[in-house]
């Protein structure tokens, strides 16, 4: 019977020990689950109220209104357009030239008037690049008349040049 006795205390000792195990192991767990939620709920909060300030935006004003500004930019914006729809753009111009000037050509100055004439001065190293470049301008529908003096024909090679062009006032506007 002691034996018995015995053997009943150890299972009872074992029980209470991996019992005390297993609930201390349960009550961890536990304590980490609401550790979790808890952090998890200050997470939700936090992107909460950063959907918050986003759709009021930084200066108070909620999205409507925001959308509201924006329609009124792009009106302006389209009123400056069609202001702008008539006017010469010179730049489109420069780029033309630019395009249009081969390599051994060097320009040196370039002369325009509001009258729609324009004056390039330059060099070229030889006449048939000049011949070229004269043919190239007189292609572009930027010009309507390409003057090249008989002085720039004169010489073969290393030709200080200057060409009298008149500028198409239509190919100036963008549409």
């Amino acid at each position: 019977m002691e034996k018995v006795s015995l053997a009943l205390q150890q299972k009872q000792r074992w029980l209470f020990l991996y019992g005390g195990a297993l609930l201390a192991i349960a009550l961890i767990f536990l304590i980490f689950l609401a550790a979790s939620r808890s952090f998890v709920t200050v997470q939700l909060n936090s992107a909460d109220s950063g959907l918050l300030a986003l759709q009021t935006g930084e200066k108070g004003l909620d999205l409507k209104n925001q959308q509201v500004l924006f329609t009124e930019l792009n009106k302006t914006l389209e009123t400056i357009v069609s202001r702008q729809a008539g006017q010469k753009r010179y730049s489109r111009l420069l780029a033309e030239i630019a395009g249009l000037t081969p390599s051994p050509i060097r320009l040196e100055s370039l002369d325009a008037k509001s009258d729609g004439q324009l004056t390039l001065n330059g060099f070229a190293p030889r006449r048939e690049d000049l011949l070229a470049f004269k043919s190239l301008l007189e292609q572009s529908k930027f010009f309507t008349a390409v003057e090249n003096p008989l002085t720039n024909l004169v010489k073969a090679e290393n030709i200080n040049f200057y060409l009298k062009l008149t500028i198409d006032p239509k190919a100036l506007v963008y549409d």
